[in-house]
């Protein structure tokens, strides 16, 4: 079985679309132009989703960390 795939990936996770695709699929041209049009979607879709993630900063250890430790201390029962 033949799939299309488009696959983005950032350092906030991935994002993907596969579409199973016959070889009787492709003799319809309603069935081509709405393949084409979810194709078109998905190339925008990841190409928005890799400039956004190269504009915005990328999480390092320490952020984290800092994260963590805030979690644990806001969630610490206070004792009695």
């Amino acid at each position: 079985m033949a799939y299309i795939t488009i696959k983005t990936t950032t350092h906030e996770g991935s994002m993907t679309l596969q579409e199973r695709v016959l070889p009787s699929d492709l003799q319809s041209e309603f069935f081509c132009a709405h393949l084409v049009e979810r194709l078109r979607w998905a190339v925008e879709d990841a190409h928005l989703t890799v400039s956004q993630a190269a504009q915005s900063p990328q999480p390092t250890s320490t952020d984290a960390a800092a994260v963590s430790s805030d979690f644990a201390r806001s969630s610490a029962k206070p004792s009695s």
